[in-house]
């Protein structure tokens, strides 16, 4: 019978690429591996088939809306926060030059 290694030590699976921008990148390979699931369980919770998953985790780009579910659904309570902070802020205005 196979067993599923538990992940003793996840490293950080988000990383803030523009603080300016919120924009994160969320490695989902390294999430789901940690927490021992297919990619059919771990993609339903954001609503992305098995196919789009595997397409994003071999270095598709995900987009910002997947991007931000996946921060909800499985970063740490703070990333989740923060995401939502972001989120709900008012927008910011564009000044054109």
């Amino acid at each position: 019978m196979a067993t599923k290694k538990a992940a003793s030590k996840t490293k950080n699976t988000v990383e803030v690429i523009s603080a300016e921008n919120s924009m994160v990148k969320f490695d989902s390979k390294a999430a789901r591996t940690a927490l021992g699931i297919n990619q059919s369980q771990f993609w339903q919770q954001v609503f992305v088939t098995q196919s789009g998953g595997s397409r994003y985790e071999n270095d598709r780009s995900v987009p910002k809306p997947v991007q931000a579910l996946l921060v909800i659904a499985y970063g740490t309570d703070a990333e989740a926060k923060a995401m939502f902070d972001h989120l709900r802020a008012p927008a910011k205005e564009v000044v054109e030059a």
